[in-house]
């Protein structure tokens, strides 16, 4: 139990380090600008795209609060502070979204089937969500467990997705470096919080598996609750027993 505490600790504390730090990232370099102001974060996407055959159709404004690559219309869709933001922040905000369009483009198959995929884990969330509440009403383990399992999952498919993530700001730096009209500085800036923007897929998986951990941790807990009920229940039916025993004999 303290070994899994102290894990739970590390994690925690590791969790809020990098979300603290991909904030003051996104904070820093929303207010920094490169020397080419008449850059939006769109054009960068634009260039980007145009640079590469057989890449997404187009860039389009989003009013929603997230910043994604559909696989479904093969477009980049972007929050309106990325679409038409000079800073930075949302010029690598939008290469890191034509990243991803460029591996698709080359049919870079583990995106292909993990983004697929990644769908079906939100949904096994979900599900896990629910178990747990049907745990605390019914105080099966098999609740409990299938929890565990749904959670493990995403964790699985986050950790995979990694690598994915991190080779996207790759050849999204590759990309702002051909373009020409950033100097040795900035690119250092962006190369920066292109890799903020890929920590911010290792702060979600430290969420998810702290929320692992925690799952483990009332498992655990109300299993040692669970262990005295047993016991005082055995004792209760041995004076029972032996007093039939005195009757028969």
């Amino acid at each position: 139990m303290g070994t899994l505490l102290t894990v739970l600790a590390v994690c925690a504390a590791v969790s809020i380090l990098a979300k603290i730090l991909v904030r003051i990232a996104w904070a820093y370099y929303s207010n920094q600008f490169p020397s080419n102001k008449a850059n939006t974060g769109s054009m960068a996407a634009t260039e980007i795209l145009g640079n590469s055959p057989a890449c997404a159709r187009n860039v389009v404004l989003q009013h929603g609060d997230s910043n994604c690559f559909d696989l479904k219309d093969d477009t980049i869709a972007l929050t309106p502070e990325v679409y038409n933001g000079r800073s930075v922040l949302a010029i690598c905000v939008a290469a890191h979204e034509a990243g991803h369009a460029l591996q698709f483009s080359r049919r870079h198959i583990p995106l292909v089937n993990l983004k697929l995929f990644s769908n079906a884990t939100s949904f096994m969330v979900m599900v896990s969500a629910i178990a747990v509440i049907l745990y605390f009403y019914i105080r099966t383990d098999i609740w409990m467990l299938i929890a565990v399992l749904c959670v493990a999952i995403d964790l699985a498919t986050r950790l995979v997705l990694l690598p994915i993530e991190f080779y996207a700001s790759r050849i999204a730096l590759f990309e702002l470096s051909k373009i020409g009209c950033y100097n040795e500085t900035e690119l250092r800036k962006m190369k920066r919080m292109l890799r903020a923007c890929a920590f911010t897929y290792v702060a979600a998986v430290l969420d998810v598996l702290l929320l692992i951990f925690l799952l483990v941790l009332a498992m655990l807990c109300s299993g040692k609750k669970n262990a005295p009920r047993k016991n005082n229940l055995a004792r209760e039916k041995r004076p029972h027993d032996s007093r039939k025993r005195e009757r028969a004999v």
